[in-house]
């Protein structure tokens, strides 16, 4: 986050691979005296319980554990039963959980 926030054509928006990385990145945020979301939008992935407790709340996207963990499980299966190719694509829905940490692009402070 901090060499993103170096660049002279920073970024409006980060989506991170994870909400603690999020976190993270929130943290490099205001370090650098730059402001979530008014200066630039996050968003983690997971949204684990605490993204409803940084500053301020981090939008997330959710996904279903139990449906992660069954179709990880079916897909160990179908290998170990020698009915998976390689490349499967495995796809697990997804809600984008909107709270503060999001806002519409503020191109001047680019």
């Amino acid at each position: 986050m901090t060499q993103l926030l170096s660049l002279s054509d920073r970024p409006t928006a980060v989506l991170a691979s994870n909400d603690l990385t999020a976190i993270g990145a929130l943290r490099a945020i205001n370090r650098a005296v730059f402001h979530v979301p008014r200066d630039i939008s996050l968003v983690g992935f997971d949204d684990i319980e605490l993204c409803q407790c940084t500053q301020p709340p981090l939008t997330a996207i959710r996904l279903s554990r139990v449906e992660l963990g069954q179709k990880a499980f079916d897909a160990l299966y179908r290998s170990l039963e020698g009915q998976s190719g390689n490349g499967e694509e495995i796809t697990v829905s997804t809600t984008l959980v909107l709270r503060q940490s999001t806002a519409t692009v503020n191109r001047a402070w680019r």
